[in-house]
C-alpha cells in the first residue's frame, strides 16, 4: 500500500511539472523578426510628379511612366513693324522732324535753350554783362555819345551795360497719328496668350508644349501600385517671384505633397529662376497673391 502511494505521488509531481513547461511563455528567438514597418518617408519627388515609395503590407508594384516638364516664363513683346515705332504698348507711325510721339499724339519739340514742362516749352530771363571793351571813358555803357559801342551774344537784348533774355513760355503744336497697332514677338518667338515664347527656351533634352518644357523621353519608375497607408497628402500655396521676367514676374501655384519640403521642391522644378514663398491657401484662392 505504502509503495502504491509513492508511485501515485511521484505521478502526481511529473504532471504538475510538465504541464507548467507547456503553458509557460516562449523566450525570445534570436531568429525571429518583428513586422516593424521602419519606412520614414512614403513619398518622394520625381520630375515634376509625387509618386509613393513604401509598400502597404501585401501590396504590389507597377511601372509608372511619366513625362518630366517644367513652366517656362514668356517675355514681352517687343517687336513693331518697319516704319512704326514704340511708344507704351503699341505701334506708331513716327512723328515728323521736330516733333516727339507720346502715344496717339505727336508733340512739338522745345528749341534749344527752353525746358520742356510737358505741354508746354518755357525760357526763363537771362542777364549777363555787355562787352563794354570799345566804349569810351566818358560812355562805358554806350547810351548817349557812343551808341552800339557795347556788344551782346547772339540772342541777347542789349541795354547797354547788361544783355537781356526775356522769359517766355508757348504752348507745344501737336498732331494724332492714328490709334496704333499692337506690338509683335521678335524672330523665332512665337505668340501665346499675349506673351512671346521660344523652342530655344527648353534645355536640351526637351521640346516646348505651349508654355511649358516637355522631357523627349520618358522616364519610367517601379513604383507602389497603391498609395501607402497613414500618407493624407496636404495642400501647399506659393507664390513665385521671377525678377528677370518683366511680363509676368509673379505668379501664384498650388502643389498637394506630403511635407512642405516635398511642395517646395515641386514649385522649385515647376519654375528654376523663381523666388519661392509659401502663402496661406486662402490668399492663392483670392487671386491676390501678386500686387
Amino acid at each position: 500500500m505504502t509503495n502504491t502511494r509513492s508511485r501515485i505521488l511521484m505521478m502526481a509531481i511529473t504532471m504538475a511539472i510538465y504541464y507548467a513547461a507547456c503553458t509557460q511563455s516562449p523566450g525570445p528567438n534570436p531568429s525571429h523578426k518583428a513586422n516593424v514597418n521602419t519606412t520614414a518617408k512614403t513619398w518622394k519627388i520625381a520630375g515634376n510628379n509625387l509618386i509613393p515609395t513604401a509598400l502597404a503590407d501585401g501590396g504590389r508594384t507597377e511601372k509608372r511612366c511619366y513625362f518630366d516638364s517644367y513652366a517656362i516664363l514668356g517675355s514681352a513683346l517687343t517687336e513693331c513693324p518697319s516704319g512704326l515705332e514704340r511708344s507704351g504698348a503699341l505701334c506708331y507711325p513716327s512723328c515728323r522732324d521736330g516733333y516727339g510721339g507720346l502715344g496717339p499724339v505727336c508733340w512739338q519739340k522745345c528749341p534749344p535753350g527752353y525746358s520742356d514742362d510737358g505741354v508746354t516749352c518755357r525760357r526763363n530771363a537771362h542777364i549777363v554783362s555787355a562787352d563794354n571793351s570799345k566804349c569810351p571813358w566818358y560812355d562805358k555803357c554806350g547810351l548817349t555819345f557812343a551808341k552800339s559801342c557795347s556788344v551782346c551774344p547772339p540772342g541777347y537784348t542789349n541795354d547797354g551795360c547788361t544783355c537781356r533774355i526775356d522769359a517766355n513760355i508757348f504752348g507745344k503744336k501737336t498732331y494724332t497719328r492714328g490709334v496704333g497697332t499692337p506690338m509683335s514677338c521678335s524672330a523665332g518667338k512665337v505668340l501665346i496668350r499675349g506673351l512671346c515664347y521660344s523652342d530655344n527656351d527648353c534645355k536640351t533634352g526637351y521640346k516646348r508644349n505651349d508654355i511649358k518644357c516637355v522631357a523627349i523621353t520618358q522616364t519610367c519608375e517601379d513604383v507602389p501600385a497603391d498609395p501607402p497607408p497613414n500618407s493624407q497628402l496636404q495642400r501647399f500655396c506659393f507664390k513665385l517671384v521671377n525678377p528677370s521676367s518683366g511680363a509676368q514676374p509673379c505668379f501664384s501655384q498650388s502643389f498637394l505633397a506630403d511635407t512642405e519640403d516635398n511642395a517646395k521642391k515641386l514649385a522649385q522644378n515647376y519654375c528654376e529662376n523663381c523666388s519661392i514663398e509659401r502663402i496661406a491657401c486662402e490668399v492663392f484662392d483670392s487671386g491676390k497673391a501678386c500686387p
